[in-house]
């Protein structure tokens, strides 16, 4: 191996010595080694003694310890096909061989192990995601705050991925979307929704005495759905309205409603004992004397 002592590799730019690796491939066309290929590959060195190309790095290393993996082509036969000459680079390039070379040699150069390296590219990648996955987050919190759509007819165009996009400059995490599916965005709502709920509770829980709102309606669908806020007051004499569920009913009976409103309370863990008001429209499965849902709740 006459380069085996070599300190760098050779990447000559004279068209005189690279005139010297022209070959002949049919009756009207030679190829030879480009000047420009030495800086697509930084590894691709010239043996001026036969005029062929060879990889620096696994020659270098081939010859303190050979590897049976490795691209002879590269190492001690060289290469001159210069038809296939990017083919070929690429494929060495990203070849297993070349790649553990390199590594190994970064890694001395540098002194960190192959291991260290994963790790700290692995810590940086983990920071760059949860960076992208707090700026979904604000994202969501801005549309759910302002009561916009999360989607739209293509995903790509709702709201979320557009705010990412144009906001946060996330196209790359949007690409990649496995944290947009809309399964993950829905669970993401419901914790937010759990959180700020929680939040609601324990001041009601503070100020010990409540009332129950409720109203009832059909959605767009024509679905019965009964909607049940809670009102307390502050330590500040300040009325505050929270709503705290929205429940679909199989039927607007007085039985159903009462049974709506008694799981609602008991899910909140808010003792019906501690109800000092209620508030309902006019409908006699609310405010019936004999079997409506206000007389239930004060039995």
């Amino acid at each position: 191996m006459c380069c085996k002592d070599a300190l760098s590799p050779f990447q000559p730019v004279s068209d005189i010595i690279l005139s010297k690796t022209e070959r002949s491939f049919s009756t009207s066309s030679a190829r030879r080694l480009k000047a420009s290929w030495f800086e697509l590959y930084p590894w691709l060195h010239l043996c001026t003694t036969n005029y062929k190309a060879y990889c620096f790095i696994c020659m270098q290393a081939a010859h303190h310890h050979a590897s049976s993996k490795a691209d002879q082509a590269f190492i001690s036969i060289g290469f001159n096909n210069w038809k296939k000459a990017i083919e070929k680079f690429n494929c060495h390039q990203m070849s297993s061989a070349h790649r553990a070379v390199v590594g190994n040699k970064m890694a001395r150069e540098s002194g960190i192990s192959v291991y260290g390296q994963i790790s700290t590219q692995y810590e940086s990648q983990q920071k760059q995601n949860l960076a992208s996955f707090m700026n979904e987050l604000k994202s969501l919190v801005f549309l759910l705050r302002q009561a916009l759509p999360i989607r739209g007819h293509d995903d790509d165009e709702g709201n979320l991925h557009q705010c990412l996009k144009i906001c946060f400059s996330e196209h790359k995490w949007t690409e990649d979307g496995r944290y947009l599916s809309p399964e993950i965005v829905n669970e993401l709502i419901q914790i937010m929704a759990h959180s700020i709920l929680r939040s609601v509770l324990a001041d009601i829980r503070q100020a010990n005495w409540f009332a129950i709102l409720a109203d009832e309606t059909r959605d767009i669908s024509n679905r019965e759905q009964l909607v049940i806020c809670i009102r307390w007051v502050t330590e500040q004499y300040e009325v505050v309205e929270e709503p705290v569920g929205l429940l679909q009913l199989d039927n607007s009976s007085a039985v159903t409603i009462f049974s709506a409103l008694k799981d609602c309370l008991i899910r909140l863990n808010l003792p019906v004992e501690k109800c000092r008001g209620q508030a309902y429209d006019g409908a006699s499965t609310f405010q019936g004397h004999i079997s409506g849902g206000c007389k239930a709740i004060q039995r």
